[in-house]
């Protein structure tokens, strides 16, 4: 089925800008803007008979996936809830990405393009928060407080734009959550041969770095490691190794001796221990607890907030508690299944990065395991789709060169019958 340009425009720009939407209220109670224009695009496409639900090697994954949350919380069906509310609009997130998929709407340039600009912007407006603050005293808020989903951020704002040293979060909650939303661009500005840009990536490490974002700065300083270190080892690009060393030292210095980076310093610490939203080991400490076949198979995705209400957990003890390692198996096959379909440099870091992430944040859950699975799947699309538009030319060009030798050399008999007069058939 053809896919209207219309519809891979607005999925790839809804999806794009996913992280900032989700923190806003729809016209519907629950369900918040980005989710609201996804089911909008969706039922768009249902009336235009453009939307497609396959069953193959790209979306089997994904499929299993609901599967396996499905049956997490058979047991407990019986209790519906709130909480079990949230579990389905967890699954209704993978079912959206099983239909983008389906019908190839993720278009990974128009993507990246759409995702540079909410990038650009969110970095310009965190310098802007950091020199409001420093140069003026003023607090200029990143976001419409009557308008988010979550009114606690609301209160904690004040306390993270007016108090030294500044925590700004541009146009989000918090700043670890703009830090983690510019993480995949700058990985992409680094290692995609395609798509590389190393003073979009210095511009995006200068945002991460004032964020003070803890483990934004700890995986930025982690990814500039690896391609520093593959710049020499490659032997390649040394061009660049004049500016950037210079760079990289009196920046080092420069933020050492800052406030600011031993509060850095101090969040990097906390991502262990007990000082941050009850601490993100809490989560990994009740996985612990686990024993039998609550190990093996989980307690269901609905059990965390029903077991220990108000505990932070990370994505990789929330899969845990949820599935056990039976939810460590699926994403290792997962991950494994992504880089067989796409054996790029880009996508082996992409996943790596994405769990070292996953063991502080919570990009599997909700809204951002669409945003953050859109981009290898739609990697996966588009090297598959530059390949295949690839070899039919070179095909082509040597069937012809076939066939012109044939002819040169007089072999075909259907040639000599025209050159001798005979118009005959050939039986």
């Amino acid at each position: 089925m053809h896919v209207e340009e219309s519809s891979r425009k607005l999925c790839s720009f809804v999806i794009a800008f996913l992280p900032l939407f989700s923190i806003y209220k729809s016209p519907i109670p629950k369900v918040d803007l980005g989710l609201f224009a996804l089911m909008g695009i969706i039922l768009l496409s249902i009336v235009r008979h453009e939307c497609e639900l396959k069953l193959n090697e790209d979306t089997g994954p994904w499929i299993l996936y609901i599967v396996l949350i499905l049956l997490s919380i058979v047991p407990e069906i019986k209790n519906l809830n709130v909480t079990y509310l949230m579990t389905f609009k967890n699954i209704l997130y993978v079912l959206i990405l099983v239909i983008a998929i389906s019908g190839e709407w993720l278009d990974y340039p128009l993507m990246l393009k759409y995702n540079r600009c909410l990038v650009d912007f969110s970095t310009a407006y965190m310098i802007a928060q950091t020199v409001m603050h420093y140069a003026f005293s003023y607090p200029l808020y990143g976001f419409i407080p009557n308008l988010v989903t979550d009114q606690k951020y609301v209160v904690s704002m004040d306390s993270l734009l007016t108090t030294n040293p500044l925590r700004p979060m541009s146009v989000f909650y918090e700043p670890s959550h703009y830090a983690v939303f510019v993480l995949p661009d700058l990985l992409i500005s680094l290692f995609d041969s395609e798509h590389r840009s190393v003073k979009r990536a210095l511009w995006e490490t200068l945002g991460i770095i004032l964020s003070t974002s803890g483990a934004g700065i700890l995986f930025t300083a982690i990814a500039w490691c690896i391609y520093l270190g593959m710049m020499i080892l490659t032997r390649r690009e040394y061009r660049f190794l004049p500016f950037l060393l210079p760079f990289i030292v009196s920046g080092g210095w420069y933020f050492s001796r800052r406030l600011e980076f031993m509060w850095a310093i101090e969040r990097i610490n906390e991502y262990f221990s007990d000082g941050v939203d009850g601490g993100r080991a809490g989560g990994y400490r009740s996985v612990l607890a686990l024993k039998g076949l609550d190990l093996v198979f989980g307690r269901g995705f609905a059990a965390p907030e029903k077991d220990y209400p108000g505990l932070f957990f990370t994505s990789w003890s929330f899969i845990l508690y949820c599935l056990g390692m039976i939810g460590i198996v699926f994403y290792g096959y997962l991950f494994c299944t992504l880089i067989r379909k796409c054996r790029t440099r880009l996508m082996m870091i992409l996943l790596m990065f994405y769990a070292g992430i996953a063991a502080a944040h919570t990009v599997f859950n909700g809204f951002n395991f669409l945003f953050y699975f859109s981009f290898p799947a739609a990697l996966v699309i588009y090297t598959r789709n530059q390949t295949q538009s690839r070899t039919p030319s070179w095909t082509i060009s040597t069937q012809n060169k076939d066939f012109d030798d044939l002819h040169s050399r007089g072999d075909n008999p259907d040639r000599r019958k025209l050159h001798s007069g005979k118009m005959e058939q050939l039986e």
